[in-house]
């Protein structure tokens, strides 16, 4: 057992190897990744994947890679604790830093429940679906 799944015991997480599966009261899910860093945990949550980024592209009236950039950077200033990045391999993803220096069960779960949030609010907003 990795030392994070000790915080993940509420019964709406489901925790499969290194990734975190958030159900929320609505009915609709995000899958949140836990990655070790030195100091602490990368959550990580992928927001549309690369098919459905080009989809979006594709389907703009005038220009969809820089509609999709504004309200990322929206985004980044509206989020607390969340950023909010385009990867190399062409995903939207949700993600956050936890230090793990005194970190407690409820912190834990703060950081995790918001990238979720976060995350999935952005994928509705922008698709309309419940796919990640």
């Amino acid at each position: 057992m990795r030392d994070w799944h000790r915080f993940c015991r509420a019964k709406e997480l489901e925790v499969d190897d290194n990734t975190v599966r958030v159900r929320f009261p609505n009915g609709r899910t995000q899958q949140v990744r836990v990655e070790l860093t030195p100091d602490g945990y990368r959550l990580v949550s992928t927001v549309m994947r690369s098919n459905a980024v080009e989809t979006f592209i594709a389907s703009a009236c005038v220009d969809g890679e820089r509609d999709l950039s504004l309200r990322i950077l929206q985004c980044n200033r509206a989020a607390p604790l969340v950023g909010f990045r385009w990867s190399r391999d062409n995903r939207i993803l949700a993600e956050t830093h936890v230090p793990t220096a005194g970190l407690s069960n409820d912190e834990f779960e703060l950081y995790l429940r918001r990238v979720a949030q976060e995350a999935d609010r952005l994928e509705h907003l922008l698709t309309g679906q419940d796919r990640n």
